[in-house]
């Protein structure tokens, strides 16, 4: 979360997110929307969250990188179960205006160091912002100076 929506980074090797890209990604936000999916909190075991993971070395070392003791919670939405501390809304029907914040000054999708480090990989970087209505969206993105086409 930052004060002005929330990110999302994800490894594709090289591959680049363009306009298709977040074309599906604001498709299958809207289609969660409407499944009223729920956000579910799960709290794992270190060894759990590990054999969750195993195929996913960023989250491995991020758990592993935890204290021993650290309740890990991760949170399920439908198909998706990411690592996570929350909390998040009830379900995504709360979530009735989204979009991905590309070519929006100062956020685009763009590429992050894992962990800042420019010795790691680098990730892909996907801004987004999201409103109870699109009433509310709408001047928020006027105020980012995002392009309406929604």
């Amino acid at each position: 979360m930052t004060s002005k929506g929330f990110y999302y980074d994800a490894f594709y090797g090289e591959l680049g997110l363009n306009e298709d890209h977040f074309k599906v990604i604001e498709s299958g936000a809207l289609k969660a929307v409407g499944e009223k999916q729920p956000f579910e909190r799960i709290e794992v075991s270190r060894n759990q969250a590990l054999q969750m993971f195993s195929e996913n070395s960023f989250k491995v070392e991020i758990i592993k990188d935890l204290p021993e003791d650290k309740t890990i919670t991760v949170y399920r939405c439908g198909p998706l179960v990411d690592l996570c501390r929350g909390p998040h809304i009830p379900n995504t029907s709360f979530v009735k205006a989204f979009a991905c914040l590309k070519g929006v000054s100062n956020f685009q999708a763009s590429s992050a160091y894992w962990r800042g480090n420019k010795d790691r990989e680098s990730l892909q970087r996907v801004y987004g912002i999201s409103y109870p209505d699109s009433k509310r969206l709408k001047p928020a993105l006027r105020h980012l100076s995002y392009p309406l086409g929604i």
